[in-house]
């Protein structure tokens, strides 16, 4: 028998105290991650609500917490001391994104659609490239402002595009009445 690990009668293994010691501190380890990131995520979209972001209106926020089942490898493999287990821990999904418009887009070329853009917290300081143009962090109030323009320009230049191709379908129809009279 291998040194470390014990085998059960019901064909499952056993774990020694110490590899059952590993267990229990990842799971440990994991929980305080998705408790930390709890807690920065309700206090960054506290920040967006502060500065005149309304949730599910210029934000929405999917972050959850939840509790998976998976094969994990615990331990090193260069001393030799590592083993499988399926363990079931928490992890954490999701996380906030700004609400806009998008027009002309690759996949949707002529329509404008609602779109999620990936925002960046840097303190009480934010980023959006999408939005922004640049990568520097800004207050949130002056991302909410240039959300707002970003979310009018996407329109009005949806609305040219509907205004140029109605003008184009117009002057077809009038020609193609006229060969048709003719």
């Amino acid at each position: 028998m291998k040194e470390g690990i014990q085998l059960d009668l019901f064909a499952g293994i056993l774990f020694t105290p110490e590899q059952e010691q590993k267990i229990a501190e990842f799971i440990k380890i994991r929980e305080d991650i998705a408790n930390t990131n709890e807690s920065i995520n309700k206090q960054r979209e506290q920040l967006l609500i502060n500065n005149g972001f309304i949730k599910d209106v210029d934000f929405v926020n999917t972050f959850k917490i939840e509790t998976v089942t998976n094969e994990m490898t615990i331990g090193y493999t260069y001393n030799k001391t590592d083993f499988k287990a399926e363990i079931t821990y928490k992890t954490i999904d999701g996380g906030i994104f700004l609400k806009g418009k998008r027009f002309g887009t690759y996949s949707n070329p002529n329509e404008l659609i609602n779109s999620t853009f990936n925002i960046d917290f840097e303190e009480d300081k934010v980023n959006c490239s999408t939005i922004q143009d640049n990568y520097r962090y800004i207050k949130p109030a002056t991302l909410l402002e240039k959300l707002n323009s970003f979310n009018r320009r996407q329109k009005q230049l949806f609305e040219e595009y509907k205004r140029k191709n109605s003008l184009k379908q117009n002057i077809v129809d009038k020609y193609t009445k006229k060969e048709k009279i003719k």
